[in-house]
């Protein structure tokens, strides 16, 4: 059964507080007392006719050929799953985070910070079930499929019973800033008599973190309601400026974050693709995901702004930038190689321009791949100004004199001999001695920096971009990634596979 406080034009939207008492088949099924049920949200409860006699039965898809068709990303299957991380599951799912209005594993306040297992073009949960076909990581993927429904960004128009769309004269104004809740149309929240004491919750959506929730769930179980999540997700992603910036029934995601354009682009390509095409919504969200295709071509392939393949804030009403962070960078790289491998052809231009980026960060001459998954980079000399022409004058204005240079940890470099970092030969045991003389630790020959043996770090990151590189059919690509797996230090994926993706 689904339960839903999500419409849109209505009125004065709540939290409501009510007692659930399920009936079936003559018996009580479900009860909870006080439940609250917070505004823009759903809650989804599967229970069986007789529950003695449910199936005790674990369906185990093929993952060669999952991973085959490319509805999922190429995840690396020679990655064995620890069986203490499927253990840890059995235990985190009994600790009520299972039910109506709760999310699962999923972190309540998605904007923050940090490596995190539900990050990434899937989560954590989600690959250990695809590279184990496990039960358990199956169970924490469906909890939460189900828990997404929880956030308040679920917006279904009562004219149509479907997720809201912006290819009309009034919706194509929707907005959901907080700060746009003077002009019109809703769905702004506009909490009941203005008191956002009635609209409380304790979970902050954001769609620069945005997990991949919905999506592999209804893959594996066909079940409606899955589907229906993740078209409420892809309808919100957009919403949260003003119409202008996401070009009103245009439905642009170029105003976000860069991670957050990845992760958009992510959901709306999913969506995009794996919507039956009998469904009423297929030809809309196909046509949202060619908008957005349509715009980034024409900013980046077309327009060429910059030599490096790098999202500097170029197009129209686009996020601007000064530097560059070549993490999230990374990851609008992939989405676009995920896009081409779906069959939305539009995608594989953008994917040869963006690819430059990942491999000439590892490839070109006068930048030294150590770097080549740094926290940032600084890709033109001030703000305004055009960036740089070539690696090697990013990698020299960087790191010239010993700038911007610090461990993993945050502790500045300072060499005892005065040596510059910047002299010492790419990838040289003197380049590593250099590191170790100048902070707190011995370093590795050949260790990139970003946190190089964490499963979440820089690196890790970097993987699946290189990794959809490699097919983009650019020079290089295909030593950049030679070159990455060459590096001296590398994660263990057992835990957590979430950027264990290789090139097809």
């Amino acid at each position: 059964m689904v339960v839903e406080n999500d419409k849109t034009f209505t009125a004065a939207p709540r939290n409501f507080t009510y007692d659930v008492n399920v009936q079936v088949g003559g018996h009580t099924a479900y009860t909870q007392t006080g439940l609250t049920h917070y505004h823009h949200s759903r809650w989804h409860k599967l229970m069986w006719w007789d529950e003695s006699a449910a199936p005790l039965v674990n369906l185990k898809h093929n993952t060669a050929y999952l991973i085959a068709t490319k509805a999922v990303p190429n995840y690396d299957q020679s990655v064995k799953i620890d069986p203490q991380a499927l253990s840890a599951y059995v235990t985190q799912l009994k600790t009520g985070m299972v039910g109506p209005m709760k999310i699962g594993p999923v972190v309540e306040y998605m904007p923050t910070s940090g490596g995190r297992p539900d990050i990434g073009p899937l989560p954590s949960w989600s690959v250990v079930y695809i590279l184990s076909m496990d039960q358990r990581a199956k169970d924490m993927m469906l909890a939460a499929g189900d828990g997404a429904a929880s956030w308040s960004i679920h917006y279904r128009d009562e004219k149509t019973g479907q997720a809201v769309r912006l290819d009309n004269d009034v919706n194509r104004k929707i907005s959901t800033h907080g700060n746009l809740n003077h002009l019109g149309p809703l769905p702004v929240p506009r909490c009941a008599n203005n008191d956002w004491n009635l609209c409380k919750t304790p979970y902050s959506a954001d769609a620069a973190h945005q997990p991949s929730l919905a999506y592999l769930p209804y893959l594996v179980t066909g079940d409606q309601y899955y589907l229906e999540e993740l078209q409420f997700w892809a309808a919100w992603n957009p919403l949260g400026t003003d119409p202008g910036y996401h070009g009103y029934e245009l439905g642009l995601v170029r105003w976000d974050q860069v991670r957050g354009q990845a992760w958009s682009m992510r959901t709306l390509g999913q969506v995009a693709y794996i919507t039956p095409d009998s469904d009423a919504m297929k030809a809309y969200w196909q046509t949202q995901l060619n908008n957005n295709l349509d715009y980034y071509n024409t900013s980046f392939v077309i327009n060429n702004p910059n030599n490096l393949g790098a999202y500097d804030g170029s197009g129209a009403a686009s996020f601007d930038n000064v530097q560059s962070a070549p993490w999230q960078d990374d990851f609008l790289t992939w989405s676009f190689g995920y896009l081409s491998e779906l069959g939305f052809t539009k995608a594989t231009p953008i994917l040869a321009w963006k690819s430059k980026y990942p491999v000439g960060r590892m490839t070109a001459p006068g930048f030294c791949f150590i770097e080549g998954a740094a926290y940032f980079l600084n890709i033109r000399p001030a703000p305004g100004q055009p960036v740089y022409k070539t690696f090697a004058d990013v990698y020299t204005n960087m790191y010239k004199d010993n700038l911007n240079l610090v461990d993993d940890d945050g502790h500045v470099l300072k060499n005892p001999l005065g040596l510059k970092y910047i002299d010492q030969p790419c990838g040289s045991q003197a380049q590593a001695d250099w590191r170790s003389a100048s902070g707190p630790y011995t370093w590795q020959r050949g260790r990139m920096t970003g946190y190089s043996s964490s499963p979440t770090g820089f690196p890790s990151n970097m993987q699946p971009a290189l990794a959809v590189a490699a097919a983009s059919g650019i020079p290089n690509a295909s030593l950049a990634w030679t070159t990455f797996m060459s590096r001296s230090v590398k994660p263990d994926y057992s835990t957590s596979p979430q950027w264990a993706i290789v090139p097809r």
